[in-house]
Formats: C-alpha cells, structure tokens, sequence
C-alpha cells in the first residue's frame, strides 16, 4: 500500500534525524539590562559576537564598587536553549561576575516584573573557569528569554552572554600549528576565551592550525574566534578549512570553507558542516594573514577553535512517525 510505504519513510527519518544549525542565539535576540548612573558600554555588547575591547560590551561603571545587576536576551518567538555561556571582557579581565543566578521567562509574561521568571539555578563560577563560564542544563528549556541576576559582585564587564539550542562542550582534540610567538597552542582548545595562541611572523605565507580528534568521527559544527591585538594579531583576510581523507591518507582538495575579503573587524567564524560528516582531522589554512608592525609578514591569532558535535532538529519528524505507526497498527486490526 502506499500510505504504508509513506509511514514506512517516516519511521526511517526518526533514525536519521535533520541536522540544526550551531550558533548563538542571543544574536537573534534583543538584550536589556539595569541601567546604572553611567553604564559602561550597552546591553548589545553582550550579544555582538565580540568579547574583545575594540567589540561591545556591557557593566558598570568603575565609580559604582558592589553592584547588583542583571540582563537578559529576548526573542520574538519561543526558543530552545540548551547551553549558557558567559564571557568576560577584555576591557578589564579583573572586573569577572563570581556568583549569579540563571532565569527563564513564564510563558506571555512581562519580563520587568520580576515575579514573571522561573529560577533555573544559581552558580558559583569556579577560578579555572572565572572568564569563560559554559553551563550545560540538563534538559532542554523552552523559554522567549533568558536572565543572568547577580548581586555585590565587583563592578562586573560581560563581554558575551552566549545561549545555544545544544550541549557546547567542544569535541575533544589534540591540537598543531604554525610556530608561536604569543601563547601555545593548547590556549587556542582550553575553553578559556582569556588566553590564546598567536603565531609567529609568518613573512607573508600561508599559517595553519590543525586539530586531530584521535579518530573517525561525526561532526556538526566549528567556531573559531580570531583573535585581534593591537601591533601583532588581526583577523586574517583569507583562509580554508579542510578535512582528513582517510581513504586518500591526505587532506581532501574539497575544500570545506574558502573564504576571502573577510571583514577585518569580524572576530567569530561559524562553519556548518553536512549531515552524516565524518572526519578524524579538521584544519585551518591562513592563506592570506593581514600584515603587522610587530610581526614580519602577518600572522594571526586564535582565542578559540572548537568542533561540535551534530545538533538534532526538534522531533517534529517523530512525531508524524509515531502517528504514522498509530495508523499502521489501526489498519491491521
């Protein structure tokens, strides 16, 4: 029969499920925060994309001392978050939230009514961890906003207030690259967006940075984030990614990003990769670094390279399939 055939397909896409995409979403949201007498830059510092200093960022300022405060990230629709990143800010690496509290919106509420919030949990940032915070729910929430609230903290900078639909632990890597003159390597994969790599001169050719997941492995994502510093590190102006041919033993000639004329001021680059993709090495070319007065020939620095695991669509699939099993098991009475 042909409806049977049609629940048959939908049974099979419950298996092989639709990849999402991996980003922040508070990029998609607005962001509104407490308004101190003279707050040091806007709440859409937090949500630019740029923990840097030359990027947005979002406090209090430096005559205030202890300060309660609070912000949050506001969609035009429900969304699904997963994972809550905090980053601090470059502008004063001193100035680190230490406690806050996490809060999701009631559904249809105000949200400067503060009875409109439900409390998701309260957490003390441990000092490895102090300016790059990941939390990781255990379930999914499904929310239209999400609230950081703190209270007597230091005067606190937030460069980043990141929310994903997924787990953003990265994948674990072992990681190779150009000669450094700033940092190791290992600064570019510890989950710490305060330390970083940079590479020596590069006298005009090509850097790279390679991370090896041990084995064959399915990967949904990357991110890396340049790192931007004064006299000796820019953005690069062009660069590949490229991934391990198991089979040719060697780099695949298909290329997975080539990128040119890439904005000098844009630190984040996010890479989504096919359904069903396998690879046991990931590898970034820098073809094209922008030159330095510090530094022969250009060169260029990473304060993050991450690969990420696939992130499954909602289970709208499912769905259609468990009511297409229904009917099947209806039909055969």
């Amino acid at each position: 029969m042909k409806w049977q055939a049609m629940v048959l397909m939908l049974v099979a896409a419950v298996a092989m499920p639709a990849m999402a995409s991996v980003a922040n979403l508070s990029i998609d949201g607005k962001a509104y925060g407490w308004q101190s007498a003279s707050p040091q830059g806007s709440p859409d510092g937090i949500r630019d994309g740029s923990s840097a200093w030359s990027g947005g960022f979002y406090g209090s300022t430096y005559a205030e001392g202890l300060v309660d405060g609070y912000y949050y990230i506001l969609w035009e629709d429900i969304q699904t978050v997963r994972s809550i990143r905090w980053v601090g800010s470059s502008a004063d690496s001193s100035r680190l939230v230490t406690a806050f509290t996490l809060w999701s919106l009631n559904d249809d509420a105000d949200p400067e009514n503060p009875a409109s919030w439900t409390k998701i949990g309260d957490y003390n940032v441990p000092e490895a961890q102090k300016h790059t915070y990941l939390i990781v729910l255990p379930a999914d929430i499904q929310t239209q906003a999400i609230k950081l609230s703190y209270t007597d903290q230091n005067r606190p900078i937030t460069g980043e207030f990141e929310l994903y639909n997924q787990d953003m632990t990265p994948l674990a890597v072992t990681v190779t690259a150009s000669p450094s003159l700033h940092g190791g390597v290992n600064d570019a994969i510890d989950g710490n967006m305060l330390t970083s790599y940079g590479s020596a001169g590069l006298n005009g050719g090509p850097g790279f940075m390679e991370l090896d997941l041990g084995s064959e492995q399915e990967v949904g994502g990357l991110r890396i984030c340049f790192r931007r510093q004064g006299d000796f590190y820019a953005v690069p102006e062009a660069f590949t990614i490229q991934a391990w041919d198991a089979d040719a033993n060697d780099w695949s000639s298909d290329l997975l990003a080539d990128v040119t004329g890439w904005d000098a001021n844009t630190e984040v680059f996010w890479l989504d990769l096919p359904e069903g993709f396998t690879t046991q090495k990931i590898r970034l070319n820098v073809t094209e670094p922008r030159t330095r007065p510090n530094v022969s020939g250009g060169a260029f620095g990473i304060h993050e390279f991450a690969l990420y695991a696939p992130v499954p669509e909602p289970a709208t699939m499912t769905l259609l399939a468990l009511g297409g099993l229904a009917l099947l098991r209806r039909n055969r009475k």
